[in-house]
């Protein structure tokens, strides 16, 4: 009995020690791990400087690079990891690849999203804490509805999406706007839209006040 009270103390002590540890040596550069990380990942991370860091586990490739629009190398350590950093990124969300030895691949310590018309990986740079157009705000807010139908057309299944506006003092009713599937919308994983194509927001003018609406 002794013996297994001595062996759970001696093992929840290595749990508090592992615990205790940093989780990566970029914690004393301020920065964070991305919102969109796997569960237990802690890469990629975003620098103060709004600069993303990068750590790829890759022992036996010759090359790996992170494809943001711009390649950036990672440079190997003697463990088999490759880290690197860019240079500052505008706000906002960005598209990103690994390039492993010449393949390109979504990034397994992200979320993946579709874009470039294949699933890949994403990070969000946040905005200055003044630019409130993408927060949550206590106002009121519209829907994004699918209908599917059947096109004689096409004369197979297709869909298209209808934006509900918010009901306002003016209008007693929604109003309901419809955008074509030939329009090229990107969305985000989530559903949320980003700036037109990527955004969808709008200020309404409402009894000499102004009121900024968004999906």
């Amino acid at each position: 009995m002794e013996k297994r009270f001595i062996l759970l103390v001696t093992f929840l002590s290595v749990v508090m020690i592992a615990m205790a540890q940093p989780v990566s040596d970029s914690d004393t550069s301020g920065s964070v791990r991305s919102e969109y990380c796997v569960r237990g990942a802690q890469y990629p991370r975003i620098t103060p400087e709004h600069r993303a860091q990068f750590k790829v586990v890759a022992p036996e490739a010759k090359l790996v690079q992170i494809d943001l629009g711009k390649k950036y190398d990672l440079v190997r350590n003697e463990k088999g990891e490759w880290l690197g950093t860019t240079e500052p990124l505008g706000p906002g969300f960005h598209y990103y690849f690994l390039i492993v030895d010449g393949v390109r691949v979504a990034d397994p310590s992200s979320e993946s999203f579709y874009g470039c018309s294949m699933h890949t990986s994403g990070i969000e740079i946040p905005y200055a804490k003044d630019v409130l157009q993408y927060e949550l705000a206590d106002i009121p807010h519209g829907e994004v509805r699918m209908k599917r139908y059947f096109s004689k057309t096409a004369n197979a299944g297709d869909a298209c999406l209808f934006i509900l506006l918010p009901a306002t003092k003016r209008a007693k009713r929604s109003i309901r706007c419809c955008i074509f599937n030939t329009v090229a919308v990107k969305m985000k994983e989530d559903g949320c839209c980003k700036v037109v194509p990527i955004s969808f927001s709008t200020t309404l003018l409402l009894n000499r006040k102004q009121f900024l609406w968004s999906l």
